[in-house]
């Protein structure tokens, strides 16, 4: 396999990310011109190149990666990334600097968490139409050009769809933005009475409850659980709406996970019962 340029590096972690590749035109050539610049034209010349050398292959209407120039094409993309300082580390400084300088981003940071769908090991946001002009949207353009996601477009005969194919490999920017995000949203600080509010939400149908139902659920008095109430939200965890308290879509996972690696255990140590 000889040296591969620039552009064929970006296609190689675009399918390497994206995984279902059908159209090499809304799906890879894209993502080249976004971060290259370089007309379609040119892009066109190294993909048909790509194919002519057996570097890829269709089958099924989907493009593969050859398995037998998989690994070096790995380590050609991994270079390309670390050279352009796309590692784990520096994408994580990058968000922690992002989000010192405008602390409301982290809000949008919630609700991109809240928009994945995931497929196997592949996670992805989609937008129907007009709908990616939006803050998520916008944030999910600044990704493709600092290479942690990959865009990806098709239409039916109704609707014009947009996917951005988040970055799972090497590594995965999902779960570092959720690392962030309870880090900054101080987590292992709350209390327990705080996590008793926040897991009734978890439990709850929409990820909201009344305010009398979560009163009637807990051993607090009402000065005690509005002073709770007011802290939950001033850390952003939750939101009150019509006199209804909100957990964030995005925090669900996260905030679910949490619970059941710390938090649980301090109840089932409390409560023999519940092992």
């Amino acid at each position: 396999m000889e040296q591969l340029s620039l552009e064929a590096k970006i296609l190689l972690d675009a399918i390497l990310n994206i995984g279902d590749v059908y159209s090499v035109d809304e799906s890879l050539l894209v993502n080249v011109e976004i971060l290259t610049g370089k007309p379609r034209s040119e892009v066109i010349e190294v993909w048909n190149k790509m194919t002519q050398d057996g570097i890829v292959f269709q089958k099924d209407h989907k493009w593969f990666i050859d398995q037998n120039h998989l690994e070096k094409i790995k380590e050609a993309v991994q270079e390309y990334l670390a050279e352009n300082g796309i590692t784990a580390d520096k994408v994580i400084n990058s968000i922690e600097d992002e989000i010192q300088k405008v602390p409301e981003k982290i809000s949008i940071f919630v609700k991109l968490l809240g928009r994945v769908y995931k497929s196997g090991d592949k996670k992805s946001v989609t937008f129907v139409d007009g709908e990616w002009l939006s803050d998520i949207g916008n944030l999910c353009k600044e990704f493709v050009k600092k290479r942690v996601a990959f865009r990806s477009s098709w239409s039916s005969r109704k609707h014009s769809y947009t996917s951005f194919y988040l970055r799972t490999w090497p590594f995965d920017i999902e779960e570092i933005i959720r690392n962030i995000i309870l880090k900054h949203l101080n987590i292992e600080g709350l209390a327990d009475e705080e996590w008793n509010i926040i897991s009734l939400l978890l439990l709850s149908q929409n990820l909201s409850l009344e305010y009398q139902v979560i009163k009637n659920n807990v051993n607090l008095t009402d000065p005690e659980l509005r002073d709770l109430i007011t802290n939950l939200k001033e850390r952003g965890l939750v939101t009150e709406e019509y006199g209804k308290l909100v957990l964030p879509q995005g925090l669900k996972e996260p905030l679910t996970q949490y619970f059941k690696e710390n938090f649980y255990q301090k109840l089932k140590s409390r409560n023999p019962s519940l092992n």
